[in-house]
C-alpha cells in the first residue's frame, strides 16, 4: 500500500475564505437571534435553534468544498507533473503544465511552464550543436574515431569506416579491437596513453595486398580534461590515406636517383674520350677522329636528355597557357613519317598513314607533333625491323583518336602500368644502345593530359604494340594546315 500523505497546510486564500465564511454564518446567527427577541412573547427557541444549525452546516460545507477544490488541484497538479516527467521530449517538444483553478497553484504551473520553456530552448540548441558536429565529422576527407578510455567506440565517420574497411558504424561501446586489427595502431594508442601526449606514425595497412598497397598517416591524441596530465578519459584518432604522398615521395626519389644516373652515363663518357683525345699524339689521328664523334654523341645525348626534362617541366607548369588552334591532323601524320623515310625506300615501304578525311583536332602544333613523333620513334627503334608502322588518326564519338602501331615483340605486361613513367625502360641495354632518353613515353602523357586527353597502349608479347593518343574533339577555329606552321 503507498503511504498516506502527510496532512496539507491551508493556503492563505483558503484560510481567507473560511475566515469570509464564518464570519457571515456568525452574522446571521446574531440578526436570526434578534429576531426571535423581538418576536411574541416567549418567542420561538426551536426556531432559532434550528436556524442556527443550518447556518453551521451551510458554513462547514462550503469550508469542505473549497478544501475539496484544493486538494482536487494539488492532485491534479501532481498528476499532471508526473505525467510530463513520462513524456518523451523528441515526440512532444513543447512540454507544458496545464493551469490549475486554484490561484495559489497557477503562479507554481507558470514557474514551471517557464522553466520548461528554458529548458526546451537549451536542449534545442544541445541538438543543434550536436547535428553540426556529426555533420562536420562525416564531411571530413581524414577519418576520425573517438575512443573512451577503455578504447570503446563513441563516434566514428564514414572516412573513417572506408579506411578500415568497416561495412556499416559500429553500435556504441564497441570495442576498437573488435573492427580494426592494426597492431600499429593499438601500439600507437597505448603510447600516446602511457607519455600523455600526441603521437604521430605512418605505417602499412594490415589489409595492403600486393596489388593493392596502402599507407596510413595516423596521429592519436589523449583527452585530459581541464588539463590534467594524470588523467586520461578518452582518445582522438585522425587517419588519412597516405599511399599517394608516399608514392610521390618514391617517384621523386627515384625520379632524382634516375636522373643523376641518366646525365652521369653520358657526362662521364664525354669526359673519358676528352682525355684519351688530350693524350693521343699528333700521328694517332684517325683514332681522335673516331673519339671525337663518340664524344660529340654522347654530347647530344646530354643535350637531349636536358631538353627533354625542361619539356616536361614546361608541360607540368599549371600557370602555362597553351595557344591552341584547329589542326588538319592529315598532313600532320604525313610530315612526321615522311621525316622518318627520308631517302630510305625501306622505310618508305614499311611506315604508312592512314587518316579519316578532313579529320581536325583543337590543340597545339607543336606538341601534338612532339608526341607523335616519339610514339613514331619508339616504333622504328623497338619494332620489328622488318614489319609495318601504320600511324592513323580516326574520330572515336567525341574523341580524336591518334594512334602507332608497330609489328614489334610486344610488351609483357607487367611492365605497362610503368611504361609512361619517366626514365623506366623495358630494356635498358637496348634503350640506351639506340639513343633514348626514358623520358619519350613520359612527354606523350603530359602533352595528352595538357590537352585534356590521356595516352594508353595495347599490346601482347609476340603480337606487337599500339599507342593511342585520346584528345576531345573541338572545332570552333579555323583550320590551320599543320605541315605549314612549322619549318
Amino acid at each position: 500500500m503507498p503511504p498516506t500523505p502527510p496532512p496539507q497546510k491551508s493556503t492563505p486564500v483558503h484560510a481567507i475564505a473560511l475566515g469570509l465564511a464564518a464570519g457571515a454564518s456568525g452574522l446571521v446567527a446574531i440578526r436570526l437571534f434578534a429576531a426571535s427577541e423581538q418576536s411574541t412573547t416567549g418567542g420561538s427557541w426551536t426556531a432559532s435553534i434550528l436556524l442556527g444549525s443550518v447556518v453551521g452546516i451551510l458554513v462547514a460545507a462550503a469550508a469542505w468544498f473549497l478544501r475539496g477544490r484544493e486538494r482536487r488541484s494539488r492532485v491534479r497538479l501532481a498528476g499532471d507533473l508526473r505525467a510530463l516527467s513520462r513524456r518523451d521530449p523528441d515526440h512532444a517538444p513543447r512540454l507544458r503544465v496545464p493551469l490549475p483553478d486554484d490561484p495559489g497553484l497557477q503562479e507554481v504551473a507558470n514557474e514551471v511552464n517557464e522553466l520548461l520553456e528554458k529548458l526546451a530552448k537549451r536542449i534545442s540548441s544541445l541538438e543543434n550543436r550536436e547535428r553540426r558536429q556529426q555533420l562536420i565529422m562525416e564531411s571530413m576527407a581524414s577519418g576520425v574515431i573517438v575512443l573512451g578510455e577503455d578504447e570503446s567506440i563513441d563516434a566514428v565517420n564514414r572516412a573513417a569506416c572506408r579506411l578500415f574497411s568497416i561495412d556499416e558504424p559500429p553500435a556504441p561501446s564497441t570495442a576498437l579491437a573488435e573492427i580494426v586489427w592494426e597492431p600499429e595502431l593499438h601500439d600507437l594508442i597505448e603510447l600516446a596513453r602511457s607519455s600523455r601526449s600526441a603521437q604521430r606514425r605512418v605505417f602499412r595497412s594490415s589489409l595492403s595486398t600486393p596489388e593493392s598497397e596502402r599507407e596510413l598517416a595516423t596521429a592519436v591524441a589523449p583527452i585530459m580534461p581541464d588539463g590534467d596530465q594524470n588523467e586520461v578519459t578518452g582518445f582522438v584518432l585522425l587517419v588519412e590515406d597516405a599511399t599517394y604522398l608516399r608514392h610521390l615521395e618514391r617517384a621523386r626519389t627515384e625520379f632524382v636517383g634516375n636522373v643523376s644516373h641518366e646525365l652521369r652515363t653520358p657526362i662521364t663518357a664525354l669526359l673519358g674520350y676528352l682525355e684519351t683525345i688530350r693524350d693521343l699524339d699528333a700521328s694517332e689521328s684517325e683514332h681522335r677522329e673516331r673519339f671525337f664523334s663518340i664524344a660529340h654523341r654522347n654530347a647530344e645525348r646530354l643535350a637531349q636528355i636536358i631538353e627533354d626534362l625542361l619539356s616536361l617541366a614546361s608541360l607540368e607548369d599549371a600557370d602555362q597557357h597553351l595557344d591552341q588552334e584547329v589542326i588538319r591532323v592529315g598532313p600532320l601524320l604525313e610530315r612526321i613519317a615522311d621525316r622518318y623515310r627520308g631517302d630510305s625506300s625501306e622505310l618508305r615501304a614499311r611506315i604508312h598513314v592512314e587518316c579519316v578525311e578532313n579529320l581536325e583536332l583543337l590543340g597545339v602544333t607543336n606538341l601534338i607533333e612532339q608526341a607523335m613523333d616519339n610514339l613514331l620513334s619508339n616504333a622504328v627503334r623497338y619494332g620489328d625491323p622488318d614489319g609495318e608502322i601504320t600511324i592513323r588518326g580516326e574520330r572515336n564519338g567525341t574523341w580524336t583518336l591518334l594512334s602507332v602501331q608497330d609489328d614489334g615483340p610486344g610488351i609483357a605486361p607487367r611492365h605497362v602500368p610503368r611504361l609512361f613513367e619517366r626514365f623506366y625502360r623495358v630494356d635498358t641495354a637496348r634503350s640506351r644502345e639506340s639513343g633514348g632518353t626514358g623520358l619519350g613515353l613520359a612527354i606523350v602523357k603530359h602533352i595528352a593530359a595538357a590537352h585534356g586527353g590521356h595516352v594508353r597502349v595495347e599490346s601482347q608479347l609476340g603480337s606487337g604494340s599500339t599507342f593511342l593518343i585520346e584528345i576531345p574533339r573541338r572545332a570552333d577555329k579555323a583550320p590551320v594546315d599543320a605541315a605549314s606552321n612549322r619549318s
